[in-house]
């Protein structure tokens, strides 16, 4: 349904209508966009709705056993990993954020217990990231070429960092390795 004084969409069905007495004034559809009563047209607006922060934009799995890890990205940038166990391995370019660069932040949830390899790489707009304590590994080049990185905050019991994790991260000056790193 689409309303030109509040030029917004809204998806609704039958039964949205009949419990919604603003909606029950249908007066017209046009290529299956609905009036409103008291909107001149029944077409759709020239522009998308904006993306609100919180909205979700993108989706997926990441796990090396499939469905085992979620992924979501919001419309602020950040990139929130769930689920349990081991996230995947990808080979260059291949992942699913490979070079995105509307990522800002990741979120890795607890109960993720690795960071795959090339997971991250060249995510040119991510600037922090926030591993937790449930994380035990960081594949090579896990984070490799993200330019404006500058925040990381890693597990304390983490045991292992792949080669070239942190690799070309222009702005991580600095990164503090927990003692129970191992390799």
């Amino acid at each position: 349904i689409y309303n030109k004084e509040y030029n917004c969409n809204f998806k609704a069905d039958e039964n949205d209508i009949a419990q919604c007495p603003a909606l029950a004034a249908i007066d017209g559809s046009v290529d299956g966009y609905i009036a409103i009563a008291g909107s001149d047209t029944a077409e759709p607006p020239t522009t998308a709705p904006p993306i609100l922060p919180d909205d979700i934009v993108k989706s997926g799995t990441c796990g090396i056993d499939g469905d085992n890890l979620r992924w979501t990205l919001n419309g602020a940038g950040t990139l929130t990993i769930s689920g349990k166990g081991e996230m995947a391995d990808y080979g260059f370019g291949n992942s699913p954020w490979y070079s995105d660069e509307s990522i800002k932040k990741i979120v890795v949830e607890n109960g993720v217990t690795s960071i795959g390899v090339s997971a991250f790489e060249y995510c040119d707009g991510l600037v922090s990231v926030e591993i937790p304590d449930s994380v035990k590994n960081i594949g090579n080049c896990a984070f490799f070429d993200c330019g404006i990185l500058s925040s990381v905050t890693l597990s304390e019991s983490l045991t292992s960092v792949g080669a070239y994790a942190f690799a070309q991260c222009k702005r991580l000056y600095t990164i503090e390795f927990p003692e129970s790193l191992t390799s």
